[in-house]
């Protein structure tokens, strides 16, 4: 259908193809969804009393790429929910009319209307009629750190893999996993709501809940809280993992709170959080002892319980395994 209307419009099929959000299959999911919510797609929420409005900002756009445009036309990745900055003009995204703050819903540009004005509607205001390209004074310019955090996740977005960010190197599919994965742990209200705290209050600034439920959700943000998680995401990614390690261990936040024993998780996230704040004793397996047994019959010495434990490296008298050092992250009696 889409090939079909491209030819229509005297557009090649791959152009036309483009404009799908299906061009990320195998970068941000492995396919996307037909229905229902998609991880990174900004949520889209009809109205509750009319379908055809729209209670969601699930688009963005920046004014001056659109006034630059001969055909104005809004890109896929303002579509997503990484997209908060535009790295060609420095300023953050708008997601609202700034004249009666709707959403923006271009294809409903023309509803109601028998006769179509010379000029395309699609850069206006589905509600009032105000043109989104009209430049305001007061548009939010974006620091230069953030901006250019921006320009890597679009950059590992566009080539499937990026060289400044950790895991990087690897498949883009694990990459972006890990980094939603560290996004939920840092939105929600759970035990790494104590790392979020040091971090807002480290800058002076009060955390403040982005939602009202139990469960977070990147995708229904404004672009503004989306602005914020990204900022802490990228003083988490910087100088990984050290970092990220450290903040962990002055919040008390052990390994246990950050894995996903459900789906699990790439192997750059995993890899240090299971060595630097995993802090349980670990036990020999039935079978680690039985090697150990029969270690000790072909040398000939003794192999009572009590020479297994010592050849383990186990206290005599318990079965806990002899630290070197004390727990971090010991639990309270």
């Amino acid at each position: 259908m889409v090939a079909a209307v491209g030819d229509g419009c005297g557009v090649s099929e791959a152009s036309a193809l483009a404009t799908k959000l299906s061009v990320f299959d195998g970068i941000l999911w492995e396919r996307l969804l037909e229905k229902g919510p998609c991880d990174w797609v900004l949520m889209h929420i009809r109205g509750v009393q009319n379908p055809r409005q729209r209670a969601g900002h699930s688009l963005q756009f920046c004014r001056r790429c659109l006034a630059e445009d001969a055909e104005p036309y809004f890109r896929c990745t303002w579509r997503l929910a990484l997209s908060a900055m535009c790295p060609f003009h420095g300023h953050y995204l708008a997601d609202e009319c700034p004249q009666c703050h709707s959403p923006v819903v271009p294809t409903i540009v023309d509803r109601g209307k028998r006769l179509l004005p010379l000029e395309t509607p699609l850069a206006r205001c589905y509600r009032c009629g105000w043109d989104l390209r009209e430049p305001l004074a007061d548009d939010l310019v974006a620091d230069a750190e953030s901006l250019v955090f921006q320009e890597w996740l679009l950059d590992a977005l566009n080539h499937g893999r990026s060289l400044y960010l950790p895991g990087g190197g690897c498949y883009s599919l694990l990459l972006f996993r890990g980094i939603k994965r560290l996004l939920h742990l840092l939105g929600g209200e759970g035990r790494l709501k104590r790392v979020r705290d040091l971090m807002l209050l480290e800058e002076g600034l009060l955390d403040l809940p982005l939602q009202a439920g139990p469960y977070f959700c990147l995708e229904t943000l404004r672009v503004g809280d989306r602005a914020l998680m990204l900022n802490l995401l990228r003083r988490i990614l910087k100088d990984w993992p050290d970092s990220f390690m450290k903040m962990c261990r002055m919040a008390r936040v052990s390994s246990s709170y950050l894995l996903d024993y459900r789906g699990g998780l790439p192997y750059w996230l995993y890899q240090p959080i299971r060595e630097q704040l995993f802090d349980k004793p670990y036990s020999p397996s039935p079978m680690e002892r039985q090697e150990a047994k029969q270690y000790l019959v072909r040398k000939g010495g003794p192999a009572n319980a009590s020479a297994v434990r010592r050849l383990l490296g186990m206290w005599t008298a318990s079965d806990i395994w002899k630290l070197e050092h004390p727990p971090w992250n010991r639990r309270r009696p």
